[in-house]
């Protein structure tokens, strides 16, 4: 749930950037392969789009991770992921969802209307996949289980499965001291107090952004949690992967198994398949080190499902 991907798309654009009124469009390259980018906004929401001169006419959509301060520059988060299919003839399309905070409906929304429009508007003809990494991972996952015929594919990465245990494990972190927090993490003493701090910063943080977009805690809002919980909502009817971090100390291994443990429930587990990166954490280098190989996996899974 920490920002994700630093922006490091190797690209040189040129021409003006803005956000007010009209979009505006630019030239840019990657990889050596040329794209034209257009930033706008759409809902509220700030967008970025761009489109490889050798378009193969399929889109791949990021949805960025949670971050307590709005910033308007969020839809650039997945710029280091997408770099690799901009040049690979993919389209890609981003929005900062117009909002701040743990805001999964806000993302949802904003997504899936920036999705419509790069489709209306540019002509989408290929398959469109879905990415995101922390809060959006989660997004990714309900946006693919919600609208199957639009999506065809998801690729989570280290998403948040289970809200109403997200919920109680930053409650318990906010209600401990730095010395319990580290035994509760498995943190060794020599890590720093500020360290230790910074973490429960986050957890009561996590805590507020979480109240607000639910009006409530799990126990007075049930089901304002579950609506946002993948592990409430995994009858998934596209191919899925999750690319999670054994070591991942902000979204415990555990809840994806519990997630996996719900797609089979439900009767979908040929469309579901779990990547472990043993020593990865919460979207980290080494974790995200795996990511474009696990995105070229369901591209290719994608094509071997009749659905």
């Amino acid at each position: 749930m920490m920002s994700f991907f630093v922006p490091a798309m190797a690209q040189a654009c040129t021409g003006k950037h803005g956000f007010n009124g009209h979009p505006s469009i630019t030239r840019g390259e990657v990889y050596g392969a040329p794209y034209t980018q257009i930033d706008g906004t759409l809902g509220g929401a700030n967008y970025v789009v761009r489109i490889p001169d050798t378009w193969n006419g399929m889109l791949i959509v990021g949805c960025h991770a949670y971050s307590w301060l709005r910033a308007p520059n969020s839809q650039f988060q997945g710029d280091a992921l997408a770099a690799v299919f901009i040049a690979q003839g993919y389209a890609y399309a981003s929005s900062d969802f117009g909002n701040e905070g743990y805001c999964v409906k806000d993302g949802m929304t904003s997504t899936y209307q920036l999705t419509e429009y790069v489709i209306n508007k540019y002509h989408v003809t290929g398959k469109i996949f879905l990415f995101g990494a922390s809060m959006g991972g989660e997004i990714a996952l309900l946006l693919g289980e919600k609208f199957p015929r639009t999506y065809s594919g998801i690729l989570d990465i280290c998403g948040p499965k289970d809200m109403d245990i997200m919920y109680g494990l930053a409650a318990t972190t906010a209600n401990s001291n730095l010395d319990q927090i580290r035994t509760i993490l498995g943190w060794p003493s020599i890590v720093p107090d500020a360290t230790v701090q910074d973490f429960k910063n986050f957890a009561i943080t996590f805590i507020s952004d979480i109240k607000k977009e639910t009006h409530g805690t799990p126990e007075t809002k049930p089901r304002a949690y579950e609506k946002i919980s993948p592990v409430d909502n995994a009858h998934i009817r596209i191919p899925v992967i999750s690319l999670v971090g054994g070591a991942d100390f902000v979204v415990p291994l555990s809840q994806t198994y519990e997630y996996q443990t719900a797609v089979t429930n439900a009767g979908k587990s040929d469309l579901y398949k779990m990547i472990v990166v043993p020593t990865g954490g919460h979207v980290d280098a080494i974790t995200l080190a795996q990511a474009p190989a696990a995105m070229s996996q369901l591209i290719a899974w994608s094509n071997t499902i009749d659905l």
